[in-house]
């Protein structure tokens, strides 16, 4: 039996990927069930075992079947009439010499003194905050003078607190 290496796209989701060495071919089409047809990428053979298909679905029932439909998806991998055709990466119809496109390069704009123009503090600029298609009206926001009572109230028994609490930190003297 074949072992390779492998990106899984967890769910199929690019932004959650995670490298997994040593998985076998049956494994790979589980986890082809699991997450989507499209979710193991980046497939690397790495050897052969001599590993039996009663051995290792006994071991992917171990390993993965923790629920009922984990477990009907393994029993359905392997008691199709073409098991046997689970031993090479192109029995399942994956060429293992395919690699996945290269990422393209990151390109930086290098700037020279000439790009950079003068400051001057007479020019009006304009600051963009956020998204450019949201729009704030202007609105009178009326004094509460009832909050300001409650705050000042509040603040005034923190500071009373903290000055407690500071007092009593403050080592008392010793009479001889």
């Amino acid at each position: 039996m074949q072992h390779v290496s492998a990106n899984v796209r967890l769910g199929g989701d690019m932004t959650f990927t995670v490298r997994k060495g040593n998985l076998t071919v049956p494994e790979v089409v589980l986890l082809r069930a699991l997450h989507g047809e499209d979710a193991i990428v980046d497939i690397r053979p790495l050897g052969t075992s001599k590993r039996t298909l009663k051995f290792e679905r006994d071991r992917l029932l171990t390993v993965y079947g923790k629920k009922q439909d984990i477990i009907e998806t393994i029993h359905k991998i392997f008691s199709n009439t073409a098991v046997q055709g689970l031993e090479t990466l192109e029995d399942i119809g994956v060429d293992p010499t395919t690699r996945p496109a290269p990422r393209p390069k990151a390109t930086a704009r290098v700037l020279t003194i000439d790009d950079l123009k003068p400051y001057d503090p007479n020019e009006d600029v304009e600051l963009q905050v956020g998204d450019s298609d949201v729009e704030f009206a202007d609105a009178e926001i009326e004094p509460q003078p009832e909050l300001e009572v409650e705050l000042d109230a509040e603040i005034e028994a923190a500071e009373a607190a903290g000055r407690e609490a500071a007092m009593a930190m403050v080592p008392k003297p010793r009479r001889r």
